[in-house]
């Protein structure tokens, strides 16, 4: 027992404090205040022209943006809540109608564009776009959650993904024409889910309690 006492007593000085971590609402604003520079520099490398907000039909565009940073914001916040054992966090059904709502900005849009089919690979440059934005996101945001950790890898990295994913969008939509078209928009969600699949891929052992 004298050994078991003299062990304990070993171990607790040589215990050190835990740093506490961060409020969520900080966590996310420091994410965000890195992540979009981060990933705004890395998409210099795709040349684009600034979006021209005074053509006709930019008035979609601005919502679509709005809606963008909404879903990516809030995807974020869920991420890093998902992240602490026992915190509350938002439930999922509150993106159903955000992503409804730019779903049906985004045909809104290509319905009003002048070639709403488009040409086949009009969206590459897009999809180029939105992976070097996302890299340095996803990069940001698995440094992180390594901080903490998480009970539930597979959940906290897919709304994690999802995050990345609309935030970079957000940063197309700040270089893009106000209308789209048809194979344009399907390499976005091309590039939404290559993201989420990335993040999940090359963040489960990292951030998987374990």
């Amino acid at each position: 027992m004298s050994d078991h006492e003299v062990l304990i007593k070993q171990l607790s000085q040589a215990a050190k404090p835990v740093k506490r971590t961060a409020a969520v609402w900080r966590r996310v604003l420091v994410w965000i205040a890195l992540a979009l520079p981060a990933g705004a520099l890395f998409s210099l490398l795709a040349q684009r022209a600034l979006t021209d907000w005074q053509q006709p039909g930019a008035f979609w565009a601005v919502i679509e943006l709005l809606l963008t940073l909404c879903i990516g914001t809030l995807a974020v916040v869920r991420t890093f809540t998902l992240s602490i054992a026992g915190r509350k966090s938002l439930r999922w059904q509150i993106f159903i109608p955000l992503v409804a709502a730019w779903l049906l900005v985004n045909v809104i849009s290509m319905s009003e564009g002048h070639q709403p089919l488009g040409n086949i690979g009009d969206g590459t440059p897009c999809y180029t776009f939105m992976m070097l934005a996302g890299t340095p996101m996803v990069l940001l945001m698995l440094t992180a959650l390594r901080r903490t950790r998480t009970l539930h890898p597979v959940r906290t990295l897919l709304m994690a993904g999802v995050g990345i994913a609309f935030m970079a969008l957000s940063l197309l939509a700040l270089c893009h024409p106000v209308h789209g078209d048809f194979p344009d928009f399907v390499m976005h969600i091309a590039a939404i889910f290559t993201l989420i699949g990335a993040t999940i891929l090359a963040g489960f052992r990292w951030v998987a309690v374990g």
